[in-house]
């Protein structure tokens, strides 16, 4: 009988990712949150920007039309500019 899969939570992959980034030893990575290296290889290239930033964006989102915010358009376009701006300033090592 085949084993179910797992769902992995984005923040679950990105610890994986991380440790694994630490230790240098994606083998060891998984050892320790018992995944397989492969699952964190995939993850690596998979994650990087992608899902984490779709990921805050959608909290911040979710958090502004929480508080009943009247224009939640206008500060997720705010949101996305400083999150370009600090993506630029870690590329560039210039401030915008």
């Amino acid at each position: 009988m085949e084993k179910p899969r797992q769902k992995y939570t984005i923040e679950f992959k990105q610890k994986a990712v991380n440790l694994s980034n630490r230790y240098y030893s994606t083998i060891r990575a998984a050892e320790e949150v018992n995944t397989s290296p492969v699952n964190i290889r995939r993850w690596k290239v998979r994650l990087p920007d992608g899902y984490i930033e779709s990921l805050e964006i959608r909290k911040a989102l979710a958090t502004y039309l929480y508080h009943n915010i009247t224009n939640p358009k206008q500060i997720l376009f705010n949101y996305l500019l400083k999150l370009t701006k600090q993506k630029f300033n870690k590329l560039t090592n210039h401030k915008i």
